[in-house]
């Protein structure tokens, strides 16, 4: 028997979950991408639900390879689902309406270091990193009108933030940031296109729900109106506070 079918009981209760939205609480080692794969067997072979509306979410691109693999090793006859980050995710739908062209890294790090050169004697690239993820979460809080505080001096940083988002405008660039930004908007300011997307997408799995960002948990939102979310995540690994209760509101 293919493994992908060996499910404990809990496994199997999750699997196959009636609730329109289901947390599935899940330790390291106990099967969540076991438990993705076969709740997408479930869905194709016992609900008929096609495959084209259902999108499965993970947090890397390895991951989402990796189980694309074991999906189709599993279920050789089924068509596969969408299956990949957030962002790339935002990105084959945002595509359909812009010109996206993301900014290279190194084309990043090359603009936030000329400003970081003009006031530290010596540049690391973890100096670097580390200004580009205070925009990033600048970006993130602004939008959920939270409180920022860059972890070096306000006044670099705001030349830095400023001298980046000016680069990336003037040559028409957008960061992974940008296209959560961007694709939000998109689904608040059009309710034709949000509308078309939640009857489009029947089915929400997502891996690691542990890892999501506010910005992630709002679209899950706009996106859950008469579809289902199953998501699986882990609370002793959460990179935020883990997301208690929110599937209940959506």
């Amino acid at each position: 028997m293919n493994k992908e079918y060996i499910l404990d009981s809990f496994q199997s209760e999750a699997v196959k979950s009636k609730f329109r939205n289901t947390l599935v609480i899940s330790a390291p080692g106990s099967g969540k991408t076991t438990v993705i794969i076969n709740r997408l067997i479930y869905l194709n072979r016992i609900m008929k639900v096609k495959s084209k509306s259902i999108l499965v979410i993970t947090f890397t691109k390895a991951a989402a390879e990796n189980m694309k693999d074991r999906y189709i090793k599993a279920n050789k006859e089924g068509v596969i689902p969408f299956m990949g980050t957030f962002h790339s995710f935002y990105y084959s739908i945002l595509k359909k309406y812009y010109n996206i062209e993301i900014i290279e890294e190194a084309i990043a790090y090359r603009v936030v270091k000329s400003v970081l050169d003009k006031y530290l004697d010596e540049i690391s690239y973890e100096t670097v990193k580390e200004a580009l993820n205070n925009i990033s979460l600048f970006k993130c809080r602004s939008r959920t009108s939270g409180d920022f505080t860059p972890s070096f001096d306000e006044i670099v940083f705001k030349e830095v933030y400023t001298t980046y988002e000016s680069y990336k405008k003037e040559n028409n660039f957008m960061d992974f940031d940008d296209l959560q930004l961007v694709f939000l908007k998109l689904l608040m300011e059009d309710k034709e296109i949000l509308n078309y997307y939640r009857k489009e997408i029947k089915y929400i799995l997502v891996d690691e729900f542990q890892d999501c960002d506010i910005l992630q948990i709002e679209i899950l939102r706009l996106l859950n109106y008469d579809n289902s979310i199953f998501a699986v995540g882990d609370e002793d690994q959460c990179i935020y506070s883990f997301r208690y209760g929110l599937l209940q509101t959506v």
